[in-house]
């Protein structure tokens, strides 16, 4: 069955090279009917508990911490609105019923665990669940599929994030994080919360810490079209900016992916020849500078059964490189699971810098607090 063979695929595949294989991969993974012709799985109701991965006030996996690092949630002055990758990988329906246990105990311990607890020293981290496209909508050959399951789940991150906001913000701080398919959705909701002059917009604008927007391939024209007022992260402490990067291999080429597309405010526009937003996660600077490995603070590798691992720092170094990706050269790749097997780190881009990303939202957070 198409199901048995899918579960054992992985996350590894969002980045799959577009050679012979990747038919078979679609073939596996994509749902049979149009998106038109499927019906979407019951929608979520925020004021449930249960519709949140992470929240401040209740023990879950966004609390752990590693080793010699503490859960200071109880009295952060910041809060924190994360949105988590793609952990759903079947083929029967565009976008994960949030009733799916076991799509759920991988976001819980596969992300809120392994990179919103990267957050925990400064923010209250607000994680909604919500119903994410599939890994096969990215390998849809018609992308008007891709593009409503896309719209689908970007409609949930915009009701929790309007729930966070009637029901817990009190104008405090706000960090807003991501990963991969949770930074494409991140960009949208930048653009219609924080930018423009409208006074609500204005105002969540002056509260914004920083946008960790991970693994997300964002244009820099992005910025400059989207979300203008938002500038790229230049410096470690600036404040009211974005940043993000994509991990690879260093010397590898990003290889030969499934058609790249971004969400714009005029539509959803290929970005294959637009140059890429880099921030380098050691540096904090935007440029092209390789840091030296004893700047690397620490990787953190979570295991099932080890909540408080130790750190690996001077593990790595990396640089930004022309096309905008994220040359990262590892001490010693393998520890760090399959994920480092091909020329992507994608799936590790939090697990690389842990440490760093902690250290970094601290400093942020400092800079910005009065």
């Amino acid at each position: 069955m198409r199901t048995m063979r899918r579960a054992a695929l992985g996350i590894g595949l969002l980045l799959l090279s577009a050679t012979a294989c990747q038919g078979m991969v679609r073939r596996a993974l994509v749902p049979d009917q149009p998106f038109a012709q499927t019906e979407a799985p019951a929608a979520p109701d925020y004021a449930d508990e249960a519709s949140w991965a992470a929240l401040p006030d209740r023990e879950d996996d966004a609390d752990v911490a590693p080793e010699g690092e503490s859960d200071g949630q109880a009295t952060a002055a910041v809060d924190v609105f994360f949105v988590h990758p793609t952990t759903y990988y079947d083929d029967a329906f565009w976008n994960q019923p949030l009733d799916d246990e076991k799509t759920n105990t991988r976001t819980d311990e596969g992300v809120m665990r392994r990179q919103a607890s990267a957050f925990n020293s400064v923010g209250r981290i607000y994680a909604p669940r919500y119903r994410q496209a599939t890994l096969g909508a990215y390998l849809a050959e018609d992308f008007e599929d891709t593009r409503q399951a896309l719209d689908l789940a970007y409609g949930d991150v915009r009701r929790a994030f309007e729930h966070y906001l009637a029901t817990w913000a009190q104008d405090r701080p706000l960090i807003l994080a991501s990963h991969s398919q949770g930074s494409g959705h991140m960009v949208r909701l930048v653009h219609e919360f924080l930018s423009g002059d409208a006074p609500a917009n204005v105002a969540l604008r002056a509260r914004l810490v920083a946008v960790y927007a991970i693994g997300g391939a964002i244009p820099l024209d992005e910025v400059e079209r989207t979300f203008p007022e938002i500038p790229v992260c230049a410096t470690p402490e600036q404040t009211g900016c974005l940043l993000t990067y994509n991990s690879l291999k260093a010397g590898e080429a990003p290889g030969e992916e499934f058609e790249r597309r971004m969400w714009y405010p005029e539509g959803w526009l290929p970005i294959e020849d637009r140059p890429l937003i880099c921030v380098n996660p050691v540096t904090w600077r935007d440029d092209d500078e390789a840091s030296a490995q004893a700047e690397h603070l620490g990787a953190v590798r979570f295991v099932k059964d080890e909540l408080s691992p130790e750190p690996d720092p001077a593990w790595l170094t990396a640089a930004c490189r022309a096309d905008g990706y994220l040359d990262v050269d590892l001490l010693e790749s393998r520890r760090y699971g399959p994920g480092t097997g091909g020329s992507s780190y994608h799936i590790i881009d939090y697990a690389l810098f842990y440490l760093d990303l902690r250290r970094n939202a601290e400093a942020r957070v400092a800079a910005f607090l009065p």
